[in-house]
Parts: C-alpha cells; structure tokens; sequence
C-alpha cells in the first residue's frame, strides 16, 4: 500500500483512540472543545512526518527505516504540540 494511504489510516484511526486517552490519560482534560485543535495538530504532524519519511527514504532508499528514524522526534513534537495548542491551561 501507498505510503502516504497507511499514515493517513493510521492517523485517522488513531486520532479518536488518541483524544481519549492523551486527554484522558496524560492530560486529565476530555472537552470536546479541544478536539479541532486535536485534529489539526494531528494534520500537521501528519505532513511532516510523510515528508521526512520521503526525505529521509531518498537517502537510505527504505521507508521503513526511515519512519524508524523519525519514531522519537515524531513523538516529541506531538507532545510538545499537544501541550501548547491542545491541552494547555490558561
């Protein structure tokens, strides 16, 4: 399958389960109100991890390898977006 059609299935799958339980969970806050912002954090983390992924597999010529790479900074910058735009509290 194309690349790009698995991290938006995953994205999209993940965006629910992820709301629950990174709101829920790590952030104590489930308003409904904070899911647009949810939802566009995830947009943008979407693009760009498929563009580093196409980045970096130019370089090392495997996709896999190259998601793998970019796992942890991936994560970091979806917590660091979660916490500023998402979850904060005023």
């Amino acid at each position: 399958m194309p690349v790009w059609f698995a991290l938006l299935a995953g994205t999209l799958l993940g965006t629910i389960f992820n709301f629950i339980t990174t709101g829920g969970y790590a952030f104590r806050e489930l308003s409904l109100a904070r899911f647009p912002r949810f939802v566009i954090c995830y947009l943008l983390i979407y693009g760009i991890n498929f563009m580093l992924i196409e980045l970096i597999s130019g370089l090392l010529s495997d996709k896999i390898l190259s998601q793998a790479i970019l796992i942890f900074p991936m994560a970091l910058l979806s917590y660091v977006l979660m916490v500023r735009f998402v979850f904060f509290t005023k």
